[in-house]
């Protein structure tokens, strides 16, 4: 099934029942059912370009420009909001969301920001000065981890924002931590994939011998297969350099 959604710049997330949610600029956010049919669309032009879009425990959060919506997955309804629209002197960029329910937005400024479920701020960090190329994730501990794109930055946070660790692994983006709270990062180049242990550490790394790398996404199911995405100029081939 092909459909047409209009739009450029777009982000979308589901739910694991077939449901798909798109957020399209100037915040127009709709709910699709698994044969295309819309469910629901809401649209209010005081909330600017729809950022990064997340679902957790029946929410859709969306991060805009300046601010952050928190929407009811069963009727686009808005649960509650944070930040300031009219500001746009930092802004939100990525979004994680805790085991807890809680939820961190990266900004311009290289914070992070913890919100509670009713997206109440808890606590704020400042792991780098960098103005976007975080990538977040929470673990299975409920611990931050992120890198930040381009300086070789990896750091560990608790639930609290106390710092368990931070590391140099190389440039490269975060991609997925597994049920064993394992890393998988991207190179810098998109041309391997290293994982590294909880602790920080590397336990291995592969090269793929193609010219235009990796793509997102990168994907690791419970029996800890991983799948991963290349290029035009790629083949899936079992040909690849580990490098311990």
């Amino acid at each position: 099934m092909e459909k047409n959604i209009g739009y450029l710049n777009t982000s979308m997330c589901t739910d694991g029942l077939g449901n798909l949610y798109i957020a399209y600029a100037d915040l127009v956010v709709t709910k699709s059912d698994a044969n295309g049919n819309q469910v629901w669309s809401f649209s209010n032009t005081y909330y600017d370009v729809a950022g990064d879009m997340i679902y957790v425990n029946g929410y859709v959060v969306v991060t805009q420009n300046t601010a952050i919506v928190k929407f009811n997955a069963a009727n686009g309804a808005i649960s509650s909001a944070a930040g300031n629209p009219s500001n746009t002197s930092i802004r939100c960029n990525t979004l994680a969301a805790g085991k807890d329910g809680c939820f961190y937005v990266s900004l311009s400024s290289g914070d992070i920001v913890k919100f509670d479920t009713s997206l109440n701020r808890l606590w704020t960090i400042h792991p780098t000065n960098s103005s976007n190329g975080i990538r977040m994730f929470v673990d299975n501990s409920n611990n931050l981890c992120l890198t930040v794109y381009g300086s070789g930055g990896a750091y560990k946070y608790d639930s609290n924002g106390n710092l368990i660790w931070s590391k140099n692994i190389g440039s490269g983006d975060l991609k997925f931590i597994d049920k064993n709270n394992y890393w998988y990062v991207e190179g810098h180049n998109k041309s391997s994939i290293a994982q590294f242990a909880p602790n920080g550490d590397r336990t291995w790394m592969f090269n793929e011998n193609c010219v235009d790398g990796f793509f997102n996404p990168i994907y690791v199911d419970n029996d800890l297969n991983i799948y991963y995405v290349v290029g035009p100029l790629c083949k899936m081939r079992p040909e690849y350099t580990i490098v311990s």
